[in-house]
């Protein structure tokens, strides 16, 4: 039988839709079996608009765009 510890990894998932864009952040760990658990981390302010479509023909405003979600994972995190 072997024990292994499991650190909480995190990931942080970008939704870029037509109508926004979203950041889902999520935690993952070992239950107390060992098993990885995925748990849901709710973010308040986690939507920018509009769709980053827009941008399609600015690829030099992504970053920018995107910004304001990954900044919530600084003050999440």
């Amino acid at each position: 039988f072997a024990s292994h510890v499991w650190a909480a990894k995190y990931y942080a998932i970008v939704d870029a839709g037509s109508s926004g864009s979203r950041l889902y952040l999520y935690k993952s760990e070992a239950d107390a079996k060992g098993n990885p658990v995925a748990e849901n981390i709710p973010l308040t302010g986690n939507k920018v608009t509009p769709g980053i479509s827009t941008l399609v023909t600015q690829s030099s405003k992504v970053a920018a765009y995107i910004a304001p979600l990954f900044n919530l994972l600084d003050a999440e995190l």
